[in-house]
């Protein structure tokens, strides 16, 4: 993170940008997207799912926001033309380290632990970060920890990032030039 920008501001500013861009990312046509449409609508059907179940399951109402916040950055990933299985990896009933060992040969991954839940970060196959929290928290320490250890960002991931950085966070907006397709997300949020 830049100087002056502490872990928690940059965290809150990550949220709510993902707060933010939420509804406007729904307003997106499908028209002209409609391979990425298909899979933000599954994505969304989980969202539904899921936010049903905390409605009548009395759980805390602070989980539906954190659940929001992670399909639409899911969502973003996709929309991207990118695959959200090259960020992150979902377990289901699998103790985390052994999550951790089966992550070891990955560069750059968040992964998520259901039940035991846990979330954290592997760099160059080592955890760095554990008991992160939630998605969309994994999301901005693995952006602070590569723009602060200058670390590149996953070839296959990139355009991810740039949505990350440019739009959520709002770091580097213009240099170097942003590529189209972050311009036409951009443009489309918008209006």
């Amino acid at each position: 993170m830049p100087k002056g920008k502490s872990t928690s501001t940059a965290t809150a500013a990550f949220c709510f940008g993902c707060d933010c861009y939420t509804l406007p990312c729904l307003r997106i046509s499908p028209s002209s997207c409609a391979r990425e449409f298909f899979i933000l609508l599954c994505i969304l059907v989980e969202l539904s799912l899921t936010c049903v179940f905390l409605i009548y399951s009395r759980e805390d109402p602070c989980a539906s926001v954190v659940k929001k916040r992670e399909v639409l950055l899911r969502c973003l990933i996709e929309y991207m033309g990118e695959s959200g299985n090259e960020l992150i990896s979902d377990y289901q009933g699998k103790e985390e380290v052994g999550v951790q060992q089966d992550l070891k040969m990955e560069s750059m991954k968040i992964y998520v632990c259901r039940e035991p839940d846990a979330v954290g970060i592997i760099i160059e196959g080592v955890p760095v970060l554990t008991n992160v929290g939630n998605v969309a928290r994994a999301c901005c320490l693995l952006l602070g920890l590569a723009y602060a250890l200058n670390l590149e960002y996953p070839p296959k991931l990139g355009k991810t990032f740039e949505v990350f950085q440019r739009l959520l966070v709002k770091l580097d907006t213009l240099a170097p030039k942003p590529t189209s397709r972050f311009t036409t997300l951009k443009n489309r949020l918008m209006t």
